[in-house]
């Protein structure tokens, strides 16, 4: 078992140092010019067909879960928004209260 995976890495990394020594020959950039060419028109129509089958199959399933927790998170968001201004309000009405009582005590004195 442990040979066969040394022989494996030993391949994989002669594949690479070859790939790394053919691309810097002059006469691979026409060729690497249009693999690369070719490489990303399959690519661009292999995501065009992998979209449509997420908007086909997948988007219908979990629109409708999405728009609920949206809605529902929404709904508690302002909720809490308009709690902590509810609170922040209170506070700031009895800071203030308190130091306009502490200032009338001081010009009574």
């Amino acid at each position: 078992m442990e040979g066969k995976s040394f022989i494996k890495y030993i391949v994989i990394i002669i594949v690479i140092l070859l790939a790394v020594f053919l691309s810097q020959q002059a006469y691979s950039g026409r060729v690497g010019k249009t693999l690369i060419s070719d490489a990303t028109n399959q690519a661009g129509a292999y995501f065009a067909k992998g979209s449509d089958w997420v908007v086909s199959k997948i988007y219908p399933k979990i629109s409708g879960e999405v728009h609920r927790v949206w809605n529902t998170s929404k709904n508690q968001f302002s909720g809490a928004t308009s709690g902590i201004i509810q609170g922040a309000k209170r506070e700031l009405m009895q800071w203030s209260s308190s130091r306009a009582m502490s200032n009338e005590e001081k010009c009574l004195e």
